[in-house]
């Protein structure tokens, strides 16, 4: 059977964009007809049909990246495709993020923060076989402007219990590898902060504490970790006492500490 696609069958063959700021394709200039099924385990959002994969890599040229991969109309003929984004090697990939298409809703689009600039990065699309087409990939990789409540030394002092809302979280800050080592945040030789925010505050009486970060957006997964500082700076001595970053949402999204679950650590996945 000959092949038709224009791009990498799989990761080793991955096709390279050289430029990813603000790039898209022409129309219908990439498709996923005649691949074969990928080398490399499907990604955890995926169908196990979603099997006809085809490969794209680039190299970061800042710190966030949103790709899209759109099928509407004259642009491409692949129903609901899914795209995912690695990094590390082929020989050992590291799934950073993944979306699922859904038939009748285009594009279908990946964010992902906390991205090293200079380093290789690896775009995975796919159908299931009966939706195999045309498509066309777009990529914008920036680096957005520096937000100071994203790096501890802009953590906002909390006066009271009352709820606190945060419009958007925008960028690691100038520091987005605050995180230490050993703590479930820690990426070893990868940025560790997508979108953060900073906060602190004094306890007035010794007890329990509770709280919940709930997102606007049920499907955000939101990360934290809790410190206990000893003195008042966010930046200075502090020891890690809560971490989370376990991607298993409930109905709303919400995450933070309650009277029930007593684990130290929630990791990755």
């Amino acid at each position: 059977m000959s092949k038709t696609y224009g791009q990498g069958d799989d990761c080793l063959s991955a096709t390279y964009l050289p430029n990813v700021s603000n790039f898209c394709s022409t129309n219908s200039n990439f498709t996923n007809v005649g691949a074969t099924n990928g080398l490399t385990s499907l990604p955890t959002c995926w169908a196990p049909t979603a099997t006809q994969d085809v490969w794209f890599q680039f190299i970061a040229t800042g710190t966030d990246i949103l790709l899209s991969v759109n099928v509407n109309g004259s642009v491409g003929g692949m129903i609901a495709p899914n795209v995912a984004l690695y990094n590390g090697s082929c020989n050992l990939l590291f799934e950073l993020g993944c979306s699922t298409g859904v038939s009748g809703v285009v594009p279908t689009q990946l964010y992902e923060g906390a991205l090293a600039p200079g380093t290789t990065y690896f775009i995975r699309v796919s159908s299931i076989p009966s939706n195999q087409g045309s498509f066309v990939l777009c990529a914008n990789c920036y680096t957005p402007n520096s937000n100071p409540g994203a790096d501890c030394g802009g953590a906002a002092f909390l006066c009271n219990q009352n709820s606190v809302s945060v419009a958007t979280l925008s960028g690691g800050g100038l520091d987005n590898d605050e995180p230490e080592p050993g703590t479930c945040l820690d990426v070893l030789d990868y940025p560790d902060e997508g979108n953060s925010s900073w906060f602190k505050w004094t306890c007035e009486t010794s007890g329990t504490l509770t709280f919940d970060i709930t997102p606007i957006n049920s499907n955000d997964d939101i990360d934290f970790i809790l410190y206990q500082l000893s003195g008042t700076d966010a930046c200075g001595s502090r020891t890690p006492i809560r971490c989370n970053s376990s991607s298993c949402l409930n109905s709303v999204g919400s995450t933070g500490l309650n009277l029930i679950d007593l684990d130290i650590d929630e990791w990755p996945n």
